[in-house]
């Protein structure tokens, strides 16, 4: 790749979350299973000790993976072993077609939170996307549908010569960045990727290349199976952590989970490898994730019905305007939540065996126990689920885990080698979730229906806290004001399919009339990249003409836009009796509303007691004391 091209990426550097001060996990209670991770990542350092070089046969996916373990291990970042495999990724992403290769890079590289990653796990992550088949899985190769090094010239195909959609000339001097939203005026094009769907201008223009590719060409046909789900589970869970990054992926989610929906066996409830042979609990674990990520995507949770994109209308290439149906399930499992407890209970049958290597070979497929343990880990973890089968997993697993190591410190890898068994042991016993996200999203929602007493599920989101001094008056918190949605609606339409979309943007942000707001709401559904960060903006701006009680009610609301939205505009009136409202926010249930209002706080107080992107509920509710405690002592001055 040539020189200019980093030169441009590192104008990027500003889209990142900012880097936390600690990356190690908190180690395991029990302290046979922490020396277990301790010797299990001191194998892995020493077996890394020169980075890549050193590997013991599976390429740079083998090292990725050792990396992984060795960060959740505890092993530090600056570690020669960490550094040189993070250092190589860096040196090779862009020759990479591998689909385990780049998804565990971006893992690694977004676990490590570099900012200087970031434009990385953006470009892998549109590599990513492009590499879906048109089945909704994966196979081994991710094809460089746009080859960077075209990017790097005058490119007829973006449009914009200077490479990645960078005009020639001095580009625009990046603003400062402290990882907060911004609370007024323009963002700079450099600015941070903190929504779905945002991406700084040259790397958005890269991705726009390949979603037209895509739309235009078809995704690729893989083969009569359309993928396989081994290399299907490692791509949607690295697309993923990809869209945190700004990488618009929500089509893909869709046709991910119409695949395991129309694939789950009719026999037994769970997926093969393939889908077409039998099921296995690693490929069953790859489906749950699938599902995971379906059920997290949009509104409605697992209660809701999947939907999926059709074929595009005659001469359409935006993948993003397709028509969507609801997706059928051969099994006759009505949605989301019946075909997930069918597959948990399915998998929870394994843990009735005794776990020996007689016991788990019979259960292996693809793959050896290692993996397997490994993928039934991830899903109770993404899950939030203490017990599968009604069996406690994570003692099942670990203590045959612990069984198998070695003197060395290492698992004895009947597959794969030492170095991946040993990978694969230790993240298991870090219980590593890759997607917390997500699974601040759905915990709750499903139960291990292996358990004799099933209670009723609950809400797709936690219940919003009412604000301190009370909604609009006749109307519930979170109840908005009655609106013609045909109004509404043809608003909304008007704005997307207008020829001069900020002009239009405009309009209905000045305009008066409660189905502005609701048009603006709507229209966030469908847009994404630049449109829709600008209709973020427009409907933030539209609500600082709110009163505090309106506003309140906004905040309240059910849709996450409109409570984001709220919030930003809160500070944009930089009224300090909202104070309390803000701070209630920051236990939201979405981290864009608990960001936005964090960043109101900082703006109207010049102060910041967190809390940091993606923190876990635990950090959410230490932040949200702190700021109550400076409030009580400070804030009302």
């Amino acid at each position: 790749m040539r020189r200019s091209l980093f030169v441009l990426l590192g104008l990027s550097l500003l889209v990142a979350v900012p880097k936390s001060s600690s990356t190690a996990p908190a180690p395991p209670d029990d302290p046979k299973i922490a020396a277990s991770v301790r010797a299990g990542s001191e194998y892995l350092r020493q077996t890394y000790a020169n980075g890549t070089q050193a590997n013991t046969g599976h390429g740079a996916g083998s090292a990725t993976l050792a990396g992984l373990a060795m960060v959740e291990g505890g092993v530090k970042l600056n570690d020669p072993a960490v550094l040189g495999i993070v250092e190589s990724i860096r040196k090779t992403w862009s020759e990479e077609n591998n689909t385990y290769a780049i998804s565990l890079a971006i893992l690694l590289l977004d676990r490590c939170a570099d900012p200087a990653d970031v434009p990385i796990v953006q470009l892998l992550g549109t590599r990513l996307y492009a590499g879906q088949t048109a089945e909704g899985g994966w196979s081994y190769q991710c094809p460089d549908l746009v080859p960077m090094i075209r990017l790097d010239q005058s490119n007829e195909m973006l449009g914009t010569p200077g490479g990645l959609g960078q005009p020639k000339g001095q580009p625009d001097k990046p603003k400062k960045d402290d990882g907060f939203p911004t609370v007024g005026g323009k963002p700079s094009p450099f600015a941070p990727a903190a929504t779905p769907g945002r991406l700084p201008r040259g790397i958005a223009s890269y991705n726009a290349a390949v979603r037209s590719r895509v739309a235009v060409q078809g995704r690729q046909t893989g083969g009569q199976t359309g993928g396989d789900n081994s290399n299907t589970q490692f791509g949607l869970i690295a697309l993923w952590a990809a869209s945190r990054h700004g990488v618009p992926a929500d089509d893909a989610f869709a046709i991910l989970e119409a695949r395991f929906l129309r694939s789950q066996s009719r026999a037994d409830f769970g997926w093969g490898y393939t889908i077409i042979e039998k099921s296995t609990p690693a490929m069953t674990s790859a489906g749950l994730l699938g599902l995971a990520v379906g059920a997290g995507r949009g509104e409605g949770g697992f209660n809701a019905s999947p939907t999926a994109p059709t074929s595009p209308p005659p001469g359409s290439t935006d993948p993003f305007d397709l028509p969507k149906k609801a997706v059928p399930n051969p099994n006759g499992l009505p949605g989301r939540k019946p075909a997930v407890d069918a597959a948990l209970k399915s998998l929870g049958t394994v843990l009735k065996v005794t776990p020996n290597a007689v016991g788990l070979k019979q259960f292996v497929g693809h793959g050896d126990e290692y993996y397997m343990l490994w993928s039934i880990e991830r899903v109770c973890v993404a899950y939030g689920l203490e017990t599968l089968g009604d069996q406690n997993w994570y003692a099942w697993g670990s203590g045959w885990l612990l069984a198998q190591q070695t003197s060395s410190g290492s698992f004895r890898g009947s597959n794969y080698g030492d170095d991946v068994a040993t990978a694969f042991s230790v993240l298991f016993l870090c219980r590593s979730n890759f997607v917390k996200d997500l699974t601040r999203r759905i915990t709750g929602q499903v139960k291990d229906p292996g358990q004799s007493e099933m209670r009723a599920g609950k809400d797709f989101r936690p219940p919003l806290a009412a604000p301190p001094t009370g909604g609009s008056p006749g109307l519930e918190p979170g109840v908005r004001p009655p609106v013609d949605a045909k109004t509404a609606a043809a608003i909304c339409d008007g704005l997307l399919k207008s020829q001069d979309f900020p002009t239009t943007l405009t309009e209905v942000q000045d305009a008066k009339g409660s189905e502005h707001t609701v048009a603006l709401q709507m229209a966030l559904t469908k847009l994404i990249g630049e449109k829709k960060s600008q209709a973020r903006e427009a409907l933030a701006m539209r609500l600082t003409r709110m009163t505090a009680k309106t506003l309140r009610t906004m905040l309240t609301d059910k849709d996450d836009e409109l409570r984001r939205a709220a919030s930003l505009a809160c500070g944009m009136k930089d009224d300090r009796g909202h104070l309390p409202d803000l701070i209630d926010r920051l236990t939201d249930a979405t981290p864009m509303v608990v960001q936005a209002a964090r960043a109101s706080l900082k703006a109207m107080t010049d102060k910041d007691f967190g809390p940091a992107p993606e923190a876990d509920e635990a950090t959410c509710k230490k932040a949200q004391a702190e700021w109550n405690k400076w409030y009580l002592t400070e804030g009302k001055k």
